[in-house]
């Protein structure tokens, strides 16, 4: 198994998620899957507002279908890239999570889960938005195979060996990718290298 993906046999129930506001459009924190004393990220306003103003996020300059992968979100990886990604095994959706997911283990039991954001209707800007109002304590645009991305964490836990990290595919959807049991040091290099690979089949027409 490549060393990447060698993580540590730590204890880890939760991971960071992303997901819903309230009707007013002002987000609103959810139960944690950490601990309940930490609120877990949101994502943002989904209001014209946040429509027309993109807070700063990246347009996606050329958008990706991911039709299929929300009905099947583990069809997000191809046999040929859970093989080159340590021997993942997928697990089906991952039942902490209310939007469409798949959840990918190692050997070791790293846990990987790629979620496609859909209550979010302005894509990064929501979470951007967020960024604007203070909500993320760990906050690192970036790109992946040329798509606008960002890592972020209400509560940064990267020591803990999670990591998550956010791609969007249109302006309006994103998908995010986060671990579990990671390996600290490498946890958000893993997160990215596993998102590179679902650009690719979306790329690819799944």
């Amino acid at each position: 198994m490549p060393t990447r993906f060698i993580g540590a046999a730590v204890a880890a129930l939760c991971v960071i998620g992303l997901s819903a506001c309230s009707e007013s459009g002002t987000p609103t924190p959810g139960g944690d899957r950490e601990t309940t004393t930490n609120p877990r990220p949101t994502s943002g306003s989904t209001t014209t507002t946040a429509e027309n103003d993109r807070y700063g996020a990246p347009s996606v300059e050329n958008p990706l279908d991911a039709t299929k992968q929300l009905k099947d979100p583990c069809s997000s990886l191809t046999a040929d890239q859970q093989r080159a990604l340590g021997n993942l095994e997928a697990f089906g959706s991952d039942p902490e999570d209310t939007d469409p997911s798949c959840l990918w283990k190692t050997p070791d039991l790293v846990t990987f889960v790629v979620s496609y954001i859909v209550p979010n209707k302005n894509g990064l800007a929501d979470l951007y938005r967020g960024q604007e109002q203070g909500q993320w304590e760990y906050w690192e645009p970036t790109t992946v195979n040329g798509y606008p991305a960002v890592y972020q964490h209400a509560s940064d836990n990267r020591s803990r060996g999670y990591c998550t990290i956010s791609v969007g595919v249109t302006d309006q959807l994103h998908f995010s990718v986060f671990s579990r049991r990671a390996e600290p040091k490498t946890a958000c290099d893993q997160v990215k290298e596993v998102a590179a690979a679902v650009v690719d089949t979306l790329k690819n027409g799944g």
